[in-house]
């Protein structure tokens, strides 16, 4: 969060379902972050070192014992997200309702989400009939359109929507695994001291190659043969989502986006205020 709140008990909700259907988001997250515990704790990578038959060049090679399930991360990332999404389309339901009001296009009414100033006005029309107007005005005012240009595109409501989008209408929202460090150190030994200064400056080439088994992360090449070859090699990954900010932290950028849409119905319900200006909360780069 970047302002302060404050918390009030202005607005009693009428309905619990954005509440029931946060806490089933919840529950995905909680079922994704199991599964991906699970599968690192197989230790799923490994380096694995071979000198040619000509012993003039060594490598090192990826293995790849466990292959990440991303299809099966990607169901639970995208339920994660269609509740999150759901919980503010019951939400704007629960004013447009109450008080046994009926919407003239009840298909039409959810929680617009505008990125430009000018796609407000259209979309609070077709979305929020019926909707209380002082509830329309806290709604305007945690859009992503309200930010400052430079923070528009890490606006987690903006993000929400388009992880939503991508998953329904394109294909399945996929977990990326990115390179976090590559440290290595190894030695080659010769025969002779004359064949090791023959070989230098080592010709060597470190790869950052995408997850695939077998693939190359250092080839060295000597004019020499090879007596033996030495040391270790340490890796590491992350999981990423990716985002208009780039691939960001798949955990961490969830569990942000739940914690997003409950200040965010905090707000809708009048029992959330920022004690400044500007929206709620936004995304790191």
């Amino acid at each position: 969060m970047t302002e302060p709140l404050e918390l009030s008990a202005e607005a009693p909700r009428t309905s619990t379902w954005p509440n029931v259907k946060v806490a089933r988001a919840g529950q995905h997250f909680s079922g994704l972050q199991s599964r991906v515990g699970l599968w690192m704790a197989t230790d799923p990578f490994r380096a694995e070192a071979a000198i040619s038959d000509d012993r003039l060049r060594w490598t090192l090679r990826l293995r790849v014992d466990s292959p990440p399930p991303v299809e099966e991360w990607g169901t639970y990332m995208g339920d994660c997200i269609h509740n999150l999404r759901s919980a503010l389309d019951a939400a704007v339901w629960d004013f447009a309702t109450s008080e046994g009001k009926s919407p003239a296009s009840p298909t039409l009414i959810g929680f617009p989400i505008a990125t430009k100033a000018g796609d407000w006005k259209d979309a609070a029309s077709r979305k929020l009939d019926g909707v209380p107007a002082e509830v329309i005005e806290r709604i305007r005012l945690i859009q992503p359109f309200q930010r400052p240009t430079a923070e528009q595109a890490g606006d987690l409501l903006a993000l929400l929507q388009r992880l939503d989008n991508d998953d329904k209408h394109r294909s399945r929202i996929v977990a990326l695994l990115e390179w976090q460090k590559m440290d290595h150190e190894f030695s080659v030994e010769f025969a002779s001291d004359q064949a090791a200064e023959r070989n230098v400056p080592p010709d060597t080439t470190i790869n950052v190659p995408a997850f695939d088994d077998g693939a190359l992360l250092v080839e060295h090449r000597t004019v020499d043969p090879i007596a033996k070859v030495k040391g270790g090699f340490q890796f590491g990954a992350r999981l990423a989502i990716d985002t208009p900010l780039g691939p960001q932290p798949l955990l961490e950028t969830l569990g942000a986006l739940i914690n997003y849409v409950q200040l965010v119905l905090a707000v809708v319900y009048g029992q959330a205020v920022s004690t400044d200006d500007g929206a709620p909360g936004a995304a790191e780069a």
